[in-house]
């Protein structure tokens, strides 16, 4: 039996794809055990929660600025920019406060478990009512993993 290889299984940029949100996925796992690692703990204070939120957002715009430049990227339409604001509001401020404010209090691996909760069960309460979709039924082996959702 041969196998016709004229056709890889992935293109190159598909396999570079991977290999960018792999390198994504390890760098945010990071996220938590640095950020507790910059603020402490109660017993033994670092920085402040407020000053590593807000230095994460002043990097992350500095590199943000740097990266559309180089791309030459285009401004987004009037319209657009309340939603650019929101998401900047929770991803950009929001997001890095709260977290470093609670890493102070709790473990890394416990925000970890719960940040994995928080961030699972809400999506499929609300993706149907925003696109107008209902998810399929599970069935067959994905049945098992649907069950925390039935």
């Amino acid at each position: 039996m041969s196998l016709d290889r004229s056709h890889p299984l992935l293109s190159a940029d598909e396999v570079r794809g991977l290999w960018l949100g792999l390198i994504g996925v390890l760098i945010f796992s990071l996220t938590l055990p640095m950020t507790r690692l910059a603020v402490g703990s109660p017993d033994a204070p670092q920085l402040s929660g407020w000053f590593v939120a807000f230095g994460r957002a002043a990097v992350a715009g500095i590199l943000s600025l740097f990266f559309l430049a180089f791309t030459r990227a285009p401004r987004p339409a009037p319209g657009d920019w309340p939603l650019v604001l929101a998401i900047a509001a929770g991803a950009v401020f929001g997001f890095p406060l709260f977290t470093s404010v609670a890493m102070r209090h709790v473990e890394a691996v416990h925000a970890s478990v719960m940040l994995g909760a928080c961030c699972r069960w809400p999506p499929p309460w609300w993706a149907p009512g925003r696109t107008g979709s209902a998810p399929r039924p599970a069935s067959g082996p994905a049945r098992r993993w649907a069950a925390p959702w039935s």
